[in-house]
């Protein structure tokens, strides 16, 4: 996927039969990141099966991830959705008790299983630092791994067990937490939002709507491309609406409630695209998560993906310097 936006390149990868999936996928992150190999300290095993989780009574996915060593920082980032079972995680979507509130269960049970598999190597990293000592802990992720970083984060902070402050950064992330704010959680919680991404605004019964009717238009035989055109608002000669696909699917009450923990930091173009201007949103998250529709046009799709993130970050952060 790197290799085909651009982000890599072919003779950069070790495409060597010596090696496996996951040693290859950590020497590409070790190049598209600018790290040497030795930086990597350790990542998430490819298990391709669903693993149940010990009183929690329902299927959790664990998305791939990684350790890393950035200076004093320990970084853990967690991959966004990728395959069917990340979709899963994005799908189940009914809620559970998740510290003082509820949050999205797919979602919380991933960050749980993320952790366990993670937590021996964070720990091996923090006792074998020796003279190096580390600032802080950083849970990172784009989407789906932006949702996970997001609880994760809030989890580490309330139990506060770690050596270290923990700090969570999200890009694009979706509503997943519902609850009181707290302060002393939620302060190290940042996410990045660019322009009309429209996952930050996408109910969970948004989202279940439009699988639905993703499900029914294929079963009427519509083209992809029809399937698509529909899907993002379009409309196709003799071919039945979005609304009409999910008319009488009961809606969940929770839905409305979930919201991204946190502060929020809005990315948006200004002179034309030449600049990029970063809105702190803060106490107005609640009420920009209700600011547009929740499902958007195919060019506010094109805000999601993660290379949109990285130039549009890139060009902030670079007008944020000369300012």
């Amino acid at each position: 996927m790197l290799v085909l936006v651009r982000l890599l390149y072919l003779r950069d990868l070790s495409w060597s039969s010596s090696l496996s999936r996951r040693k290859r996928d950590e020497a590409a992150a070790a190049k598209f990141l600018g790290l040497a190999p030795d930086q990597v300290l350790a990542s998430g095993s490819y298990s391709g099966v669903k693993k149940r989780r010990k009183g929690r009574g329902a299927e959790a996915f664990r998305p791939w991830w990684l350790l890393l060593q950035d200076g004093d920082e320990l970084i853990l980032s967690v991959r966004g959705s990728a395959n069917v079972d990340d979709i899963a995680i994005d799908m189940a979507c009914e809620s559970c008790d998740f510290l003082h509130g509820l949050a999205h269960k797919g979602i919380a049970n991933a960050a749980a299983a993320v952790w366990e598999e993670a937590r021996p190597k964070v720990e091996e990293a923090l006792a074998g630092a020796g003279s190096h000592r580390w600032s802080r802990l950083v849970v990172c992720g784009h989407s789906l791994g932006g949702a996970v970083a997001l609880l994760l984060g809030m989890s580490l902070r309330a139990e506060a067990k770690l050596p270290l402050p923990v700090f969570a950064f999200a890009a694009g992330p979706p509503p997943v937490f519902s609850g009181e704010q707290r302060p002393e959680l939620e302060a190290g919680l940042l996410t990045v939002i660019n322009g009309l991404d429209p996952v930050p605004h996408l109910s969970l019964d948004a989202a279940l709507r439009l699988v639905c009717a993703a499900e029914r238009l294929a079963g009427a035989g519509l083209s992809w491309q029809k399937t698509l055109t529909l899907l993002v608002g379009g409309t196709v000669p003799d071919a039945p609406k979005v609304e009409e696909l999910t008319a009488g699917l009961e809606q969940k009450s929770l839905d409305k409630l979930l919201r991204i923990p946190g502060q929020a930091i809005w990315l948006i173009d200004a002179c034309s695209g030449r600049q990029v201007l970063a809105v702190d949103l803060g106490d107005k998250l609640p009420q920009f998560s209700d600011a547009l529709p929740e499902i958007s046009n195919a060019q506010s799709a094109l805000d999601h993906i993660m290379p949109a993130y990285i130039k549009k970050m890139d060009k902030a952060y670079s007008r944020l310097r000369s300012m």
